[in-house]
């Protein structure tokens, strides 16, 4: 069983290791704290037991009526279980209650799985930003309209 619940700041450690084996860049712990001050409602956590985090998303309003998913990850042996789709989901309905109208996010341009997943979810590709990660790796910006 998994329980999709708003983050925690105990649960930050734990984030941090998911955040470090999943993504290449590195990430101020300060701005995970930030984030959440900024939007409680923006930050989820998937979790199978009581303290045990397997997958977050992280996002951010960044308009009236748009918001952002900044980092959404779930730990690789819990992958192809239908969590990510289950964060995702939550964070969807959230941002519509609080009258969001378009969520994006930014992909790499290599990374077909999250692509896939993204795309399985309604999001399409409206731009692309060249050059956006630290190795000059090109981004996708994805779109969904509530």
């Amino acid at each position: 069983m998994v329980l999709i619940r708003k983050f925690e700041p105990e649960d930050l450690d734990q984030i941090l290791q998911i955040t470090f084996d999943t993504f290449p860049e590195r990430y101020d712990p300060n701005v995970f704290i930030s984030l959440h001050q900024a939007c409680p409602n923006c930050f989820l956590v998937a979790e199978v037991v009581p303290g045990r985090i397997v997958g977050f998303l992280m996002g951010s309003k960044t308009d009236v009526d748009s918001a952002r998913i900044l980092l959404l990850a779930v730990k690789k042996n819990y992958r192809r279980r239908g969590i990510g789709s289950k964060i995702l989901k939550m964070f969807l309905r959230e941002m519509l209650l609080q009258n969001i109208k378009k969520v994006e996010l930014e992909v790499r341009v290599d990374n077909e799985l999250a692509l896939n997943f993204y795309r399985k979810h309604g999001f399409y590709i409206v731009d692309i930003i060249p050059n956006f990660y630290y190795d000059n790796q090109n981004a996708y910006v994805l779109r969904k309209m509530l």
